[in-house]
């Protein structure tokens, strides 16, 4: 077997040259009237809390601002109606997947009917963005844990439910 030796991969004069090199290329840049990019006014200082909260809501797409902001209301007004006081940053996994089980086989259209299974898809996503999110940022997963799997069965059971009303035709075999 050949033996292969490496002296060195970089030194740090090395990186003083790229580091020169792309100063030198930002400020040829900016004397032409160009930009870089956009000026990071972050950099070097302490960001507050509410500072990230805000970085991190600035790339969310409003869509999905919107979506969420639907699920939880709706959330809230099934607890709300049937009177259960709930706290998301407390409530033990159990407890949750419970409530999420109740709601998901309870939660209807305003006229009464069984919601879409993309539309019950989106309530439980909704959700979850809220829980692992800003404010509560807590590490449990309603669409993946193990507490959750009865919740979760029943939320399939309920878009079974909604294709076996004739609301879907599936495309028939080959």
């Amino acid at each position: 077997m050949s033996e292969f030796k490496v002296d060195r991969l970089f030194a740090d004069e090395d990186f003083d040259v790229i580091d020169n090199q792309q100063d030198q290329q930002e400020e040829n840049h900016n004397e032409a009237g160009g930009s870089m990019g956009e000026v990071d006014d972050t950099a070097d200082r302490e960001m507050f809390e509410e500072e990230i909260y805000r970085l991190d809501e600035s790339v969310k797409c409003k869509s999905t601002k919107q979506s969420t902001k639907w699920a939880i209301k709706k959330f809230e007004d099934w607890l709300q109606k049937r009177n259960f006081n709930v706290d998301l940053e407390s409530v033990s996994d159990d407890e949750l997947a419970q409530i999420l089980r109740k709601f998901y086989a309870e939660v209807r259209t305003n006229d009464g009917k069984i919601y879409s299974p993309g539309t019950l898809r989106g309530l439980r996503e909704g959700i979850q963005r809220t829980i692992a999110g800003n404010p509560y940022n807590r590490a449990v997963n309603i669409l993946t844990g193990t507490a959750f799997m009865l919740a979760n069965r029943t939320q399939e059971t309920m878009c079974k439910k909604w294709v076996g009303n004739g609301k879907q035709k599936h495309m028939p075999a080959f």
